[in-house]
């Protein structure tokens, strides 16, 4: 079973909106994200989602039209960016299915500008639109939109995690270290092609190196 099946499972029966998803190293997000989604879209008969379906499909591609995401450790989220799909929210839905999504990554990082837009549209949403935000410190989301958020705490699946890596043909010195510091194996992945990682490497070795030597006087 799913590590967050359960936290899905109260979704699927109430579909809260905003909510608020603190989430914790090596967790899966981004996949718990898309999971919800389809349990709201998708015309399931008994399960919380077919996976089968087209809008399950679509979902899962990343190409449901209505759904506006933003990732705000990547990029800044903008008081225009904001506007237009608040503004999009107020036309009729360009899937069939009706739901409207926004999801931001790490809305901690949003501006008072922003958030003072966000609150009004959350307030007083549009009919079958949903506000998905994730977090890596509820402490540090602006109050207005935390208080009205309903705050879930995303578990790590951190045996997942390390044995993806471990697929990964990363070295198994490395595994603990980014298991424990990464919330995704795309960060991890490009954290593995950057500078700072080959003057870890570096350094990791001076370390094995140094104790070895200790080890023989």
């Amino acid at each position: 079973m799913d590590i967050n099946e359960n936290i899905l499972k109260s979704l699927d029966r109430n579909k809260p909106s905003p909510v608020l998803f603190e989430e914790s190293k090596s967790s899966y997000v981004f996949e718990f994200i898309i999971k919800y989604m389809k349990s709201i879209c998708c015309d399931k008969v008994s399960n919380l989602y077919c996976d089968k379906c087209l809008v399950c499909k679509k979902i899962n591609s990343n190409n449901y039209f209505d759904s506006y995401i933003f990732n705000t450790y990547l990029e800044n989220l903008s008081k225009d960016k904001v506007s237009d799909i608040i503004n999009n929210f107020s036309y009729s839905s360009l899937e069939k299915y009706g739901f409207k999504f926004l999801i931001i990554y790490g809305v901690e990082n949003i501006n008072k500008q922003v958030a003072n837009m966000l609150l009004k549209s959350i307030e007083e949403p549009s009919k079958n639109t949903f506000y998905i935000f994730t977090t890596r410190n509820s402490n540090n989301v602006i109050s207005t939109i935390r208080s009205r958020c309903f705050l879930y705490k995303i578990k790590s699946d951190y045996v997942r995690f390390r044995n993806e890596l471990s697929n990964d043909k990363l070295n198994i010195n490395y595994l603990d270290f980014f298991s424990n510091n990464f919330y995704s194996l795309s960060e991890v992945n490009e954290f593995k092609n950057s500078e700072n990682f080959s003057n870890l490497i570096d350094l990791y070795n001076l370390f094995l190196t140094n104790k070895l030597d200790l080890k023989s006087v």
